[in-house]
């Protein structure tokens, strides 16, 4: 089907993102036989972080609303992936609504700052 992997695939590579890396991480912390599939989904998610918005071309508030929240749950999961180590922060979507991109910016602030205490500290 023309379009399969921008379109359909998006949003399957987009459900199994957020569903798998939340338990992957969880169960990170007890084995390392999940880190290759979690890897994978950590360099997958800047892609999808970037292809999404070509799916809400339009305007509308339900579009504006829909985008905002998928971006936001990627976001989310790029900081913990960020914060395990596994993926550089990707930058804030200009796509999202303003309290979200404030809220992102403002964690990637603050992991930041912890970081530069623990070099400090160290």
């Amino acid at each position: 089907m023309d379009g399969w992997e921008y379109g359909g695939q998006l949003f399957i590579d987009y459900i199994n993102t957020t569903t798998e890396v939340p338990l992957l991480l969880k169960e990170a912390i007890t084995t390392r036989q999940i880190q290759p599939r979690l890897t994978q989904l950590a360099n997958d998610l800047p892609r999808l972080l970037r292809l999404l918005p070509a799916l809400f071309p339009g305007e509308g508030v339900q579009s504006v609303a829909c985008l905002s929240d998928m971006l936001s749950a990627l976001h989310h999961l790029a900081g913990q992936l960020s914060l395990g180590g596994l993926m550089t922060r990707p930058a804030v979507s200009d796509s999202m609504v303003d309290v979200d991109r404030l809220h992102l910016l403002q964690g990637g602030a603050f992991d930041a700052f912890s970081a530069a205490l623990e070099g400090a500290t160290a």
